[in-house]
């Protein structure tokens, strides 16, 4: 860890978890996830990963980024970012989603809300798109909180904090 230098609001692309081997077609049996070392299983979500900064020093300033770097706005997701400035600053890995709207919501609906609102520009969101596609976000990991580095922790150590702090999910 001495080689790196992290930044709030200068993200790190996140690695692609390694596919389990486990019978899909049964996740309701899948309740809690499962820490095994260094790794954690949980029931898969379809929606867009995220990557957020939050620097409650800087007017409670607010960066999010897709898995692919793209910034987005968070102006775009107002219902997401109201509880996010009530974290401690830091940079977390989430998963952006769909909320349930329906019996019978899928993991392409999951996908769909989010893919159907405004990511870069909040002056084309209207407040039926936001009834229309209402998402959450399920933080999964803290990479920093209180400029306080946690990756040389286990990723159970760090979903412990996380936890703890109160914002799993939103």
């Amino acid at each position: 860890m001495k080689d790196y230098k992290i930044r709030l609001h200068a993200p790190i692309a996140p690695k692609k978890v390694a596919e389990f081997s486990f019978d899909k077609y049964n996740v309701k049996t899948f309740h809690y996830p499962i820490a095994i070392g260094n790794t954690i299983a949980e029931k898969k979500s379809d929606g867009f990963c995220v990557l957020l900064s939050i620097d409650r020093k800087c007017n409670e300033k607010i960066k999010m980024f897709s898995s692919n770097l793209n910034e987005w706005d968070p102006e775009c997701f107002p219902e997401i970012t109201k509880e996010l400035i009530k974290l401690p600053s830091g940079y977390y890995h989430g998963e952006l989603l769909g909320l349930p709207t329906r019996e019978n919501f899928t993991s392409l609906d999951e996908f769909t809300a989010v893919e159907n609102r405004p990511k870069t520009s909040a002056k084309n969101l209207t407040k039926e798109l936001i009834e229309k596609y209402p998402l959450k976000l399920d933080i999964f990991d803290a990479l920093i909180i209180e400029n306080k580095p946690l990756l040389s922790r286990q990723l159970k150590v760090r979903r412990a904090i996380l936890e703890a702090e109160g914002s799993f999910p939103l």
